[in-house]
Parts: structure tokens; C-alpha cells; sequence
């Protein structure tokens, strides 16, 4: 399973994208894999559609890199996670 952190701006839509070209491939959008504390997803990931699955079920983390990639809470965020 790979994780798309919601911190992530870009990274979950890649992630459906990269699905879609292997089938076998399955895809978490959870808050934050690997911590008790809830993340508050960012504006740009919220209300998209999603597969999720459990966190004890992810094996990769995509991280997608752009210019907001570390701005703001959701970079401090993704910074943490990484």
C-alpha cells in the first residue's frame, strides 16, 4: 500500500494517477500513518474522493515534490512525517 500524506499538496492525486496505471496497487490517504495524533487534511486534499486502508497496511510513503511542498502548517507537518 502506498501513503499519500494529506500534507502533501499534489501527492494523493498522483497517487490515484499511478493506481490507475498498475491495478495491484493500493493507495492510503489517512491523516498520519505512523502517529496517535490526527492530522487535519490540507485545503487543497480535502472532500477528494479517497481509498483508504489501514496504516498498518502501508509499505511505501509517495512524496511529491513542488514549490508548496514545505509551506506552511502542512509542510511543518509533512517535514515531521518524512
Amino acid at each position: 500500500t502506498l501513503w499519500a500524506s494529506p500534507a502533501n499538496p499534489g501527492a494523493a492525486e498522483l497517487a490515484r494517477e499511478l493506481a490507475r496505471a498498475f491495478p495491484g496497487l493500493t493507495v492510503s490517504t489517512v491523516a498520519d500513518v505512523g502517529s496517535s495524533a490526527s492530522a487535519r487534511p490540507s485545503t487543497a486534499l480535502r472532500g477528494l474522493a479517497r481509498r483508504s486502508r489501514r496504516a498498518a497496511d502501508v509499505t511505501h510513503m509517495l512524496l511529491y515534490l513542488n514549490q508548496n511542498t514545505w509551506l506552511e502548517e502542512d509542510g511543518e507537518r509533512l517535514a515531521e512525517q518524512v
